[in-house]
């Protein structure tokens, strides 16, 4: 009995190589964008608690300080909130190419599933020839 063959075996293996390889590529992403984010909410927090503390205090050197403080804070977190932006361009891009790989292996394995039904049914399809002579063949004598 012959075994089963696919044609496009080695692309089906390639694709799911890509497939995978742009999966970790967009959890790195992900994980990158997570820090990023974790990151500036740290810096909102800061800046929350500096200027919760500044605006308790009488002190006018105090609250020039945390002015200043709070102005530094502020231009980290645009620069954070813009790094967070770029890191989550890049996690939605790496997230599409990774869905468009999936996609392509899932394509080989249905057409896999495919060539396998065929397969199967020209088997049986033989099988029962070859019943179907040796009962003619049975009969004859």
């Amino acid at each position: 009995m012959q075994r089963f063959a696919f044609r496009l075996e080695p692309v089906q293996k390639l694709r799911t190589h890509h497939e995978k390889t742009a999966r970790q590529e967009w959890v790195h992403a992900k994980t990158h964008l997570e820090t990023e984010q974790k990151t500036l909410h740290a810096l909102q927090q800061d800046r929350s608690d500096t200027a919760n503390f500044g605006y308790r205090q009488k002190d006018r050197e105090l609250r020039t300080a945390m002015y200043q403080h709070l102005d530094v804070l502020e231009r980290r977190i645009q620069s954070q909130a813009a790094r967070v932006a770029e890191a989550a361009a890049a996690e939605e891009r790496l997230r599409s190419i990774w869905i468009k790989r999936r996609q392509d292996r899932e394509a080989l394995d249905n057409l896999r599933a495919h060539d396998y039904q065929a397969f199967r049914h020209e088997q049986l399809r033989r099988e029962q020839s070859a019943l179907d002579d040796l009962a003619k063949n049975e009969q004859a004598f």
